[in-house]
């Protein structure tokens, strides 16, 4: 008896055993395939992610930026110090250094704004419709200062109307050109030839004081995205630089030849007319259109190169698991 007995309790020993290793195995396997699903669902979660923004990247560089970015090299100069606190000195310094920039071989264009395509501009106040709103009705646009031949150096198209001339002078009528959002909003795309009142600096006496001009449209450009690639297109007006002159310019050359060997002669352009004058920020406009899409472009390659190695770890966990099997 005694020997059955310890039989039954090595029978009973042996399969509980079996059971425990059963249900350990259940355990484990149980445990492999939910890290495998949780694997495959990351890996299908970080493709997709990067299918979205690879996506939202090509969009972004397929948007009508309303310019052409080819063949243009910029700069930006500051008119600082007592000598340019005045318009008519800043005027003076776009006048003289306006034919110096023309005169450089190969080129399509030359012109003068106080913003390029892309980098942001200021806003000014404007009314449609009252000589001198209060504070609170008026309204608020981006609004650049441009020499006449700023459309064509930056390959704007102009879709009705004229684009500003050697006649538009601080003496002459006051003029402006507005983009195709401008006109659509504020004169429901009929905006040729209507007046509205731009707040302006005037010079009064030895100071500058504040005003409000009234201005009529003499040509609608098409919309281009100053604030930014990723931005909304905005209602912007234009006005000519010799009645708006600004302390800050950017310089704008259209070529031929290769844009960023005139960086030298546009130097020397500029140091013809104030050798104290300097110049920064020199870059073509598509190295402007780069490095906007710089920090976009490095987040993609990123979040692809994290989806890659989820999916080739994911592939690696379902081979094993088929082996196991």
């Amino acid at each position: 008896m005694p020997a059955i007995s310890g039989t039954r309790t090595n029978l009973r020993s042996a399969l509980q055993s079996a059971v425990q290793r059963v249900t350990a195995g259940r355990q484990q396997r149980m445990l492999r395939h939910g890290l495998l699903v949780l694997e495959v669902t990351l890996a299908v979660v970080l493709l997709s992610g990067a299918g979205l923004l690879m996506r939202s990247f090509v969009n972004v560089l397929r948007y009508d930026s309303g310019f052409d970015a080819r063949d243009i090299l910029t700069a930006t100069t500051l008119l600082s110090g007592s000598r340019y606190q005045s318009l008519s000195a800043r005027r003076l310094f776009a006048e003289r250094l306006l034919p110096r920039l023309k005169a450089i071989p190969g080129l399509q264009a030359a012109a003068l704004a106080t913003a390029v395509p892309l980098r942001g501009a200021d806003g000014d106040a404007f009314s449609v419709d009252n000589p001198n709103p209060p504070v609170g009705t008026r309204e608020v646009a981006t609004s650049i200062s441009i020499s006449p031949d700023y459309f064509r150096a930056v390959g704007t198209p102009l879709f009705q109307g004229r684009p500003f001339s050697m006649d538009d002078t601080a003496t002459s009528a006051a003029v402006v050109i507005v983009n195709r959002s401008f006109a659509r909003h504020y004169f429901n795309g009929h905006a040729l030839g209507k007046r509205f009142y731009i707040g302006e600096a005037v010079q009064q006496g030895t100071g500058l004081g504040y005003g409000f001009v009234a201005t009529t449209i003499v040509g609608v450009a098409a919309d281009v995205r100053h604030n930014g690639i990723e931005h909304e297109v905005e209602p912007e007006f234009y006005l000519p630089l010799a009645q708006i002159p600004a302390y800050s310019l950017d310089l704008i050359l259209r070529s031929d030849l290769d844009p960023a060997s005139l960086a030298n002669a546009m130097r020397r352009a500029v140091t013809s007319v104030d050798r104290g004058q300097p110049l920064f920020d020199i870059q073509t406009m598509e190295e402007r259109v780069s490095s906007l899409v710089t920090q976009r472009r490095l987040i993609m390659l990123l979040v692809a190169c994290f989806a890659l190695l989820a999916a080739i770890l994911a592939a690696v966990g379902v081979y094993g698991v088929l082996r196991i099997l």
